[in-house]
């Protein structure tokens, strides 16, 4: 079954034809990030959201056609930069 499945996907990607995306979340509370991963679909764009990013792909096409910015509803432009302060910081320590 694997093999058909292999060969199928081949072909399809041969063809150029979307491959199909389930809807679903996964948190991954282990990591220190706390990466949360969510794959919703609306009528003409399949997102996948990886925490406050969403990447946008065509429903009919499988063409990747844009990212969006999410926030969370305690992001402030300032606590971003602060963020961003400390692991510029953190990158220059190793």
């Amino acid at each position: 079954m694997d093999r058909l499945r292999a060969w199928l996907g081949l072909l399809m990607n041969l063809v150029g034809i979307p491959g199909f995306v389930r809807e679903g979340s996964y948190r991954a509370n282990h990591v220190a990030a706390g990466v949360q991963v969510r794959v919703t679909r609306g009528r003409r764009f399949t997102v996948v959201s990886i925490n406050e990013l969403d990447v946008y792909f065509s429903r009919l096409s499988g063409r990747f056609d844009g990212i969006g910015f999410n926030p969370r509803p305690a992001y402030t432009p300032a606590s971003a930069r602060a963020r961003a302060g400390s692991d510029e910081q953190h990158a220059r320590s190793r």
